[in-house]
């Protein structure tokens, strides 16, 4: 028997977001790390300013010394910090790309540092895709999933959401005893994904479908969720 449900908009054993020990939100990023932009920025200028003050001191050994090795370090740090600034590296990306994530009264969110993406602003927009992982299912080439509408990578904080399809698109399998009525609790993968701008996403019907349109599956996450079981078929 199979038990078709709905999602639970009311009771929920999970909080507005979750995040699991299993997944990345755990990782800690050294502080050295995260602030190698800040750094670079600070140091251009006195690294310049060093470099000035050897240039108009008499030739010796030690100007030589100074201008070489403040030089260095000013077209490093300089280099480093416009890099950052035009998007080309990430350094001054601070902590988790997708730092919460859950259901809320029926709506399926990601929390996404679209920072971390600016490399793909101009070319690409962002979506979630809801799957429900099975042990005898390709997550890959599962079809039973819901997508969000395309976003654009602003660069800011975004809330990137969707609300189930009716009738629902996910594969939700309630256990042999659920009744109508009951609330069950499944576990949900939710994932990020990136697609070019030309493509609204309607081509997409697995997450199979993100690459080979062009576009990227950027990180994953899971939750439970909870569903109301509407109806059983035979």
């Amino acid at each position: 028997m199979r038990r078709l449900a709905r999602p639970c908009d009311s009771l929920r054993a999970e909080p507005a977001f979750a995040s699991p020990a299993l997944f990345w939100s755990d990782v800690t990023i050294p502080p050295i790390v995260e602030n190698l932009a800040a750094y670079a920025s600070i140091a251009t200028l006195p690294s310049l300013l060093i470099s000035y003050l050897a240039w108009i001191r008499k030739p010796g050994f030690g100007r030589t010394v100074i201008m070489s090795t403040a030089g260095i370090i000013a077209i490093a740090a300089y280099t480093l910090d416009i890099s950052d600034r035009f998007g080309w590296i990430n350094l001054s990306a601070k902590g988790e790309i997708v730092p919460a994530w859950g259901a809320n009264n029926g709506t399926f969110l990601m929390n996404v540092q679209s920072q971390q993406l600016a490399a793909y602003k101009d070319t690409f927009r962002m979506m979630e895709i809801l799957e429900i992982p099975y042990a005898d299912t390709d997550r890959m080439t599962d079809t039973n999933i819901e997508k969000s509408a395309a976003f654009t990578i602003t660069g800011d904080s975004t809330v990137v959401a969707l609300r189930l399809s009716s009738p629902m698109h996910l594969n939700v399998r309630g256990p042999s005893t659920a009744k109508a009525g009951d609330t069950i609790t499944i576990l949900v993968s939710f994932n990020l994904v990136i697609v070019p701008q030309s493509d609204s996403g309607d081509q997409i019907r697995s997450l199979s479908d993100v690459e080979r349109l062009g576009g990227k599956i950027i990180t994953t996450r899971a939750s439970n969720a909870d569903f109301i079981v509407s109806q059983t078929v035979q």
